[in-house]
């Protein structure tokens, strides 16, 4: 139903215009992306969706570091800088990992999409571009290893970027999905 749903809504955007587009996890407006997803491990997998599919990824100030808020208003606290000890940390060095992917890829910049598995609880799409291919892998929760051919990426191996652990054996890209979060890898030998 997830893949169904950003198909659908992609179909009916311009590709530059959606390229253009925020992905929003949350804002001023609404409840915060760790209060909705319950974890750091599942904002950390809707993070990777943001920087990993077409659009551009859209930080509320707070959510890095694992801010909490039901609705709007409540969502409005301000930034605790100077209290570092209410930071989830692990949380702030993913935006930081996962967003410097973004910024130096042409791939999620500007590159197609391919869904190459839609499970209960897990997907993986590859980003694609002249120039680099990068692939993602999301888990709202621990999930079925997924496997896919590396012939299916167009290149010889896999260069880990952030989270979950792949191996590359038969000619198959496996990723063991131990729990919630995500996975990026550069694709090498394109």
């Amino acid at each position: 139903q997830f893949a169904a749903s950003v198909r659908a809504f992609h179909a009916r955007i311009p590709w530059r215009s959606l390229l253009a587009s925020w992905n929003i996890l949350s804002s001023h407006d609404t409840a915060r992306i760790r209060t909705v997803v319950g974890t750091g491990e599942r904002q950390i997998a809707a993070l990777a969706l943001a920087v990993g599919l077409p659009g551009v990824p859209m930080v509320f100030a707070g959510d890095e570091i694992g801010a909490t808020g039901l609705w709007g208003e409540d969502s409005r606290t301000p930034f605790p800088w100077h209290d570092e000890s209410s930071w989830d940390t692990t949380t702030l060095a993913a935006y930081r990992t996962l967003l410097a992917v973004r910024r130096s890829s042409t791939a999620l910049a500007t590159g197609g999409l391919r869904w190459l598995h839609v499970g209960n609880d897990v997907v993986a799409f590859v980003r694609e571009s002249p120039f680099d291919s990068v692939l993602v892998v999301v888990a709202r929760s621990q999930a079925e290893s997924v496997r896919v051919p590396l012939s299916d990426l167009g290149g010889t191996g896999l260069s880990p970027v952030f989270g979950f652990p792949a191996s590359v054996a038969a000619g198959q890209i496996v990723v063991e999905v131990p729990s919630a979060g995500a996975g990026v890898w550069r694709v090498e030998g394109m």
